[in-house]
């Protein structure tokens, strides 16, 4: 599925500035609420990407931090995509010769599916407000960490 997602993004990142991608202040509150810092770093990173522990430098940079910033956005977009492409099944059912008893059950697959999706989301958009202050942490006091 990632590569699939990657291929219809294309070679080009997602845009920073779109609002999509904007954490909000609520948003936050609600990561705290549920205690994502102690959780998400359990939470399976595939392996050799952008985001796996194992990679990642120990010079950062603000150009750095950007990179990993889009990476988040990135692996947002595949889970969310991951999630509703669930939901397609019951398109498929639907050419079954009777498919009314099946729609139920593929409805709570694709519900499961994209429930199961959503730590992953809120992990990145955790991590993508986190990169951001440290960014601007850096940039005002002009170094790397």
């Amino acid at each position: 599925m990632p590569k699939v997602c990657l291929f219809f993004m294309g070679k080009s990142c997602p845009s920073l500035n779109n609002p999509f991608f904007r954490v909000r202040s609520k948003e936050l509150t609600l990561y705290r609420l549920l205690g994502i810092r102690w959780w998400k770093d359990k939470l399976p990173v595939m392996p050799g990407g952008e985001l796996d522990r194992k990679k990642l430098s120990k010079n950062i940079t603000p150009e750095y931090l950007i990179q990993m910033i889009t990476a988040t956005c990135s692996t947002e977009v595949i889970h969310l995509v991951s999630g509703i492409c669930g939901f397609l099944s019951i398109g498929f059912v639907l050419l079954l010769p009777t498919p009314l008893p099946y729609i139920p059950l593929f409805s709570v697959i694709a519900s499961a599916n994209l429930l199961f999706q959503l730590p992953f989301i809120a992990a990145q958009r955790y991590n993508r407000a986190r990169f951001w202050r440290l960014r601007a942490a850096l940039m005002k006091m002009g170094k790397t960490v």
